[in-house]
């Protein structure tokens, strides 16, 4: 994806900026004395750390030191014991870096910004926190426990915050105050257990914490529905994705070891030492490094409008993950059963195998599950990329000289995605003759769509739409349409000469006359469906002077009362120009996708550039909530009447739209 600049729309603003100079000098001071202490608490306990596992442990053993049994594991691998001594200190000294840099450069970024400084300094403080790094000492010395009670209480006393307040400083229910503060208070009495009670049920303590957590994430979600901006929503997912990640990581994890650490054999064998000792634990600190970059995007409010491409291509990653850790799991039980479970190596390594031949379906299926039924798309992004190709025509221009409908063939003048168009001659008299190649006639599709621009233009007689003449199939088979010849350039490639906004008495002269056609073909009970720069030709009136714009390619309009039913399952139109009921499973799509499409057009015209930018699905997830900035942020010179007209055009509810062309064309003079 191509990199976009941190958001200025005024929705993402901050509502948090600390106004007093003085107060922002205290803020800043404090947040580098805590971040200092923390930093420096953890490399003591890190140097502790790394000198208690230079030596093996026989008896009385914490969690940190090596044992025998550990040896013998990293032995049966063929790896040294330098290496089960340093890779999981250094998985946790990376991870606390990664923590650190993000928070520090919110700090820096935006130290003028409480809730923004709230965040940085969760991100540094939890970072020394990891696995519990800062109960190292602690299980050596308890003494060492007043320095690991506050830090714990400081990190998840901030988390809390963060969690009921972001993005806005406001809490949310307005009663969670009485939540934050007694959570605060638990945690500082959950490390003090932790730390002086023997023995202490540090599972069941947790169990707490886990509920005051689940509480907290459901406040997020009242907040997400019933408060939260569109942007706000967007912060809010850039947090959900990072934390969900993390906690797929972790799930997926727990999963492979429960089943690993159940069977004896396989985890004697050395895939499952393997699995426990090394690929666990980077799972494990790999996904929660993702939750602190994903936080930092959100605070910064960088690529807000980004997150719903990555959260859906998340999800699919992270769903077939999860199913092929099932599929593995349930087969390498099946096959120890088979096979026995002295052969458990075998059977995990016959398992790891299918799993992996699965992906690709499993991807496939699981994209296309949660593209229409979780994002309710009207199709998957396979297809969306897929459609913005153009088919190919492997023999352009070899129709020359064939008479069809009585009208000799002349040269190639135009090509496109239905076909090649040639200039004929009858009598004298010129057309525009657009035949279906036989390659593309094979295909159903873009035969139908032939067929139904050739029913569409039958029932049009407007200055502003294309005539057809006659329409038909030659014997040998070529599908043939008639067309009006409009000399002159299409306006897709008169923007591209003009490298930028339009002058504006051009750009009214072709709005005023696409309003008249639109009006006209909606009146007849027509939706176009793909309004585009290239579907409109501009050429000059009788008189040789006056400008004039043309509708063209009705191959995908749709006939009726102006109401069409969505029954396909491909594409219907260009992404950059698609209304987002046209993108979405809506029930109907009526004329008034047209001008949202028109919208665009406008936008277009006025500033030189589309509202919505980047890869095809990019601006797919944009149609459906981005708003778009205001034109005059683009081009000052757009006239105010124009851009409110525009942001009117492009409101994603379509009742919130004009409800003709011509209603907006009269409100931008």
């Amino acid at each position: 994806m191509s990199a976009t600049p941190i958001s200025t729309h005024p929705d993402t603003a901050t509502h948090t900026r600390i106004q007093q100079p003085e107060l922002v000098r205290v803020l800043r001071a404090a947040w580098i004395v805590i971040a200092a202490v923390a930093v420096g608490l953890y490399f003591i306990n890190f140097a502790t750390l790394i000198y208690i596992r230079q030596t093996i442990c026989v008896e009385n053993c914490t969690f940190y030191q090596i044992t025998p049994e550990d040896l013998q594991n990293y032995a049966a691998l063929g790896l040294p014991y330098a290496f089960r001594a340093l890779y999981i200190p250094l998985l946790d000294l990376t991870a606390m870096l990664i923590y650190l840099v993000t928070g520090l450069f919110i700090f820096l970024r935006r130290s003028n910004d409480w809730m923004a400084m709230v965040c940085s300094l969760a991100l540094v403080t939890l970072g020394t926190t990891l696995r519990f790094v800062l109960m190292v000492l602690p299980s050596i010395d308890p003494a060492w426990g007043w320095t690991f009670i506050p830090m714990l209480t400081i990190t998840l006393g901030l988390v809390y915050v963060f969690f009921y307040t972001f993005p806005d400083g406001k809490l949310v229910p307005r009663w969670a105050l009485f939540i934050v503060i007694p959570s605060i208070i638990w945690e500082a009495t959950r490390a003090t257990i932790i730390t002086f009670v023997p023995k202490a049920p540090g599972n069941q303590l947790f169990l707490v914490t886990l509920g005051l957590m689940l509480l907290a994430i459901g406040c997020r979600i009242y907040r997400y529905r019933y408060v939260s901006t569109p942007a706000q929503r967007q912060q809010t997912k850039w947090v959900l994705i990072g934390i969900s990640i993390t906690l797929l990581g972790v799930l997926t994890d727990t999963l492979i070891s429960l089943f690993i650490e159940s069977n004896p054999a396989l985890l004697a064998s050395p895939n499952g030492t393997l699995y426990i000792l090394v690929i666990s634990p980077t799972i494990v600190y790999g996904t929660g490094i993702v939750a602190a970059i994903a936080i930092g995007f959100s605070v910064l409010r960088y690529r807000i409008w980004d997150v719903d491409l990555i959260l859906n291509r998340s999800l699919t990653l992270g769903l077939v993950t999860l199913l092929l850790a099932l599929v593995f799991v349930a087969g390498a039980y099946v096959l120890q059963l088979i096979i026995g479970a002295t052969n458990s190596g075998a059977a995990f390594a016959i398992s790891a195998v299918g799993a992996g031949m699965l992906f690709q379906p499993a991807r496939r299926a699981a994209r296309n599950f949660i593209d229409r039924r979780i994002y309710r798309l009207n199709f998957d992004l396979n297809q969306l990329y897929a459609a913005q190709k153009i088919p190919e025509i492997k023999t352009p221009g070899a129709h020359t000289g064939k008479i069809l409908g009585g009208y000799q063939l002349l040269g190639l003048i135009g090509r496109g995605g239905m076909g090649e168009i040639y200039q004929g001659i009858k009598d004298g008299h010129t057309a525009a003759v657009k035949i279906l190649p036989p390659e593309l006639a094979q295909k159903a599709e873009f035969r139908q769509r032939f067929e139904r621009e050739a029913r569409a233009l039958t029932t049009l007689d407007h200055p502003n739409i294309v005539k057809i003449f006659e329409s038909g199939q030659s014997e040998d088979g070529i599908a043939y349409v008639v067309m009006e010849e409009i000399p002159g350039i299409d306006l897709g490639d008169y923007l591209k000469q003009q490298q930028g906004a339009l002058p504006a008495d051009t750009a009214q002269i072709i709005l005023k006359d696409l309003a008249a056609a639109l009006d006209y073909a909606h009146q007849k009970g027509l939706v176009h469906r793909d309004i585009k720069p290239s579907n409109v030709m501009l050429s000059h009136a009788g008189d040789g002077e006056t400008l004039r714009a043309v509708l063209m390619d009705f191959g995908i309009a749709k006939m009726g009362d102006g109401r069409t039913a969505i029954t396909g399952t491909d594409p219907i139109g260009t992404i950059d120009y698609m209304a987002p009921e046209q993108i979405m499973a809506a029930k109907t799509v009526d004329h008034r996708a047209d001008i949202y499409a028109l919208g665009v057009m406008t936008y277009q015209m006025f500033t030189g550039e589309l509202p919505f930018k980047g890869s095809a699905a990019q601006v797919l997830f944009a149609h459906i909530q981005q708003p778009p900035s205001n034109p005059r942020d683009v081009n000052p010179d757009v006239p105010r009447p124009v851009a409110k007209a525009v942001l009117k055009a492009l409101s994603k509810p379509p009742d919130d739209r004009f409800q003709t062309a011509g209603e907006m064309f009269q409100s931008m003079r």
